[in-house]
């Protein structure tokens, strides 16, 4: 496969808007989570021991008092693997968009020559091969109209022979002339279309 494709192969964050924001969201609503549970954590733990417990350990006066640096580090430890781990999903969406984004604007301006292409194990992939296949679709009917417009522009100009070189009338001389005009029209509508990697 082409290096310059996969050129964002090797970041950890794919240079684009929508990875931040999956990021950011991602992690946000995790963090929130792990806030509540904490929370929660912590004011289950704060209940005194039962006597009998106290008497038998009278040392340990609440069980937050053994729990909560373990559940610091625990969280601590929760939030950035979280983060990273947010990250590293995160950019199995971002890195596809980046090349649908790309891909498609090329399309849009009538390259029909571009593929978008994406990794097997792409959370986009069956999207971009749609996407291919009604790009080479599209190109296959430009393809067919252009041939027609040939061939038009060559009837126009056959038309246009003959009636210089015949006497016709005027209705016929402004047909012709009117029929190589929208010739000459659809012609250039097409020039800027690539139907095939030239």
């Amino acid at each position: 496969m082409n290096r310059k494709l996969f050129k964002y192969n090797r970041a950890l964050i794919v240079p684009n808007p929508v990875h931040g924001r999956l990021i950011r969201s991602i992690s946000l609503i995790l963090i929130i989570l792990v806030l509540i549970s904490g929370i929660s954590f912590y004011l289950l733990a704060q209940k005194q021991l039962s006597d009998e417990y106290y008497k038998a350990h009278s040392q340990i006066q609440s069980t937050m008092e053994m729990l909560l640096p373990w559940m610091i580090a625990v969280y601590v430890v929760g939030l950035i693997a979280t983060f990273f781990l947010s990250i590293l999903y995160t950019r199995k969406l971002a890195g596809p968009l980046v090349r649908f984004d790309r891909e498609l604007e090329q399309l849009s301006d009538g390259d029909y020559t571009r593929w978008i292409m994406l990794r097997h194990d792409d959370e986009f992939y069956d999207l971009a091969e749609k996407i291919n296949t009604m790009s080479s679709a599209t190109a296959e009917r430009f393809r067919q109209i252009s041939q027609c417009a040939g061939e038009v522009e060559q009837a126009a100009a056959k038309l246009k022979t003959f009636s210089e070189s015949s006497p016709t009338d005027d209705r016929l001389k402004s047909s012709i002339g009117e029929l190589n005009e929208s010739s000459e029209k659809l012609q250039a509508a097409l020039t800027d279309i690539r139907f095939e990697n030239d």
